[in-house]
């Protein structure tokens, strides 16, 4: 194809706007999450390559480690009969929320304490961008560093955690 006939269309976010404590408030009670409750989760299109199976089999174990943490799955696609029928073989529908398309995502991102992003195949993963726009690379939590970065190329998202500041 001759470079003249070619377009490049840089894919990008916008930096999501601030918003307040009552917002995020709000967003916990219309969702019915528990005081204190840690809350996990990923914005997706729910479909075999984004590795939901297997977060929620990961989540399986998380549950029983951490039974106030909720793990939020937003985003529609064909898997999610699947997806909810593997949370019932769990017995995890109390600690998992499908929560379908959201118009609020800063506000459900800022919510999560931690975001996960199992992805089996990316191209250019939008959400890691988006989320990368409203976090520090570094972000204490009650006495535990996480460390996030991209591997070269980048394929997946590193999360080094060690608790009372062992990274540094």
């Amino acid at each position: 194809i001759p470079r003249r006939k070619l377009l490049t269309i840089p894919n990008g976010v916008e930096p999501f706007k601030s918003v307040t404590d009552e917002e995020l408030s709000r967003v916990r009670d219309q969702l019915a999450i528990p005081e204190g409750s840690k809350l996990v989760g990923t914005i997706s299109r729910l479909v075999w390559e984004k590795g939901l199976s297997d977060l929620i089999r990961a989540w399986s174990v998380v549950s029983r480690k951490e039974p106030a943490a909720v793990l939020l799955l937003a985003g529609e696609g064909p898997e999610r009969a699947a997806l909810e029928s593997l949370v019932d073989s769990f017995s995890l529908r109390s600690s998992v929320q499908f929560l379908g398309t959201r118009s609020d995502v800063p506000l459900l991102l800022r919510n999560l304490d931690l975001f996960v992003m199992p992805s089996v195949s990316e191209g250019l993963p939008l959400a890691l961008l988006e989320v990368s726009t409203m976090l520090d690379r570094t972000r204490d939590v009650e006495g535990t560093s996480a460390e996030f970065g991209v591997e070269r190329g980048g394929r997946r998202i590193i999360t080094k955690i060690a608790a009372d500041g062992a990274l540094g």
